[in-house]
């Protein structure tokens, strides 16, 4: 199976999603209302709606960048309790084309509530995170 997948630089690492949980990828605006609670770092403006915009190297107690080429708010489906949220990535994300078969589970995460896996495909490590548990910060916020 072939899946179109988004990999997402932040902090010290990277997380692969698949695209069709991102909605759109757009230049970072510093939020217009500043929360900074559980990585949260405040509210932002897309297409006439005001989400919540998440760090998730905060949120999940991650190492920080060390230096920020350009941050990117990406766009997110909400699963559960909304309908969108934004989170903040430290570079430009790329586009891959995953072959299921390629791609090598390197180690299950069980000691940490936000993420599921470290996997590897090609040269590239990601995480995959739990979005259920990113939504749920965001949303109770």
């Amino acid at each position: 199976m072939i899946l179109r997948c988004i990999l997402i630089p932040i902090g010290c690492g990277q997380l692969l999603l698949p695209s069709a949980v991102v909605a759109e990828i757009c230049h970072y605006d510093e939020p217009k209302e500043r929360i900074n609670k559980d990585g949260v770092l405040g509210v932002i403006d897309w297409c006439d709606k005001e989400l919540p915009l998440l760090s998730v190297e905060e949120a999940l107690s991650l190492a920080a960048p060390d230096c920020v080429k350009k941050y990117q708010n990406l766009i997110l489906y909400g699963l559960d309790s909304i309908e969108f949220y934004a989170i903040r990535a430290t570079d430009m994300p790329r586009s891959l084309m995953v072959k299921s078969e390629n791609l090598i589970e390197l180690e299950q995460i069980e000691s940490h509530n936000g993420l599921i896996y470290k996997v590897q495909y090609e040269s590239e490590v990601a995480w995959l995170p739990d979005l259920s548990y990113l939504e749920g910060i965001v949303s109770d916020n």
